[in-house]
């Protein structure tokens, strides 16, 4: 199976990353500027997916990674399953 939004939400209050927003009020659909979340945050987020999930983002797509939702769409689309269920 692959990632969720809400699978996200969760792994980034484990690692208590800090967004500069209470993690617990994020949105998944809503943009992550729109909700304080800084660039600085974004890549805390990017520097997740490459640990949790071996997912390292190119440059070209980082703009794609606007919100939860759209980052759990980028790892379906490469086919990445949560941990645990890796071949």
């Amino acid at each position: 199976m692959t990632v969720t939004a809400l699978e996200l939400k969760q792994a980034i209050r484990e690692r208590e990353l800090d967004l500069g927003v209470d993690v617990d009020m994020l949105s998944v659909s809503t943009p992550l500027a729109e909700q304080g979340v800084d660039s600085l945050g974004v890549m805390d987020i990017l520097l997740l997916l490459k640990e949790e999930y071996g997912v390292k983002v190119s440059d070209a797509d980082v703009s794609r990674m606007i919100s939860l939702e759209a980052i759990a769409a980028y790892l379906d689309e490469r086919g990445v399953a949560r941990p645990g269920l890796r071949p």
